[in-house]
């Protein structure tokens, strides 16, 4: 898991140079991109989620995780929290479903890391790593961004 700064995106180009390139130059004009599915690579390998919602209060049972994919998730309006854990000991409550990437796991309250979300930093999550984003008030409206990146 990686929580940082958008000042600081650069510093993790090494990990997937051709991936980080395209997440940037995706973003590099400051306009908020409207909600929908914005393919950046072909074949599924790299793609971008805006979501636009209410956050929820936290739930025991949605500690997701995924086996296919990198997240790296970026608020572009509003604030939230992000639930971290890692899966080590948790008992599932939805089986993994590799079609659609992606199983739950449940999760105490109080038990994970709660990561600030806010416009101007970004959190990764790799395969297997617990996260429960969306948390926050109910009576907000988040605009988000979730990279999904296909790992082999």
């Amino acid at each position: 898991m990686i929580y940082d700064k958008l000042d600081n995106f650069d510093s993790y180009a090494a990990l997937f140079p051709e991936e980080w390139a395209k997440v940037k130059a995706f973003f590099s004009e400051g306009v908020i991109p409207e909600p929908g599915r914005y393919d950046l690579l072909p074949d599924g390998r790299l793609y971008v989620n805006v979501q636009q919602y209410a956050p929820h209060k936290y739930d025991t049972d949605k500690l997701e995780y995924h086996k296919k994919y990198i997240d790296i998730q970026l608020l572009l309006l509003g604030k939230e929290q992000i639930i971290y854990a890692p899966r080590e000991g948790l008992s599932e409550v939805i089986p993994y479903n590799a079609e659609s990437d992606y199983g739950m796991d449940r999760l105490e309250e109080g038990k994970g890391t709660a990561l600030a979300m806010e416009v101007g930093n970004f959190a990764v999550f790799f395969p297997e790593e617990g996260h429960e984003p969306c948390v926050g008030d109910p009576e907000s409206s988040v605009i988000k961004a979730v990279v999904k990146l296909q790992v082999n």
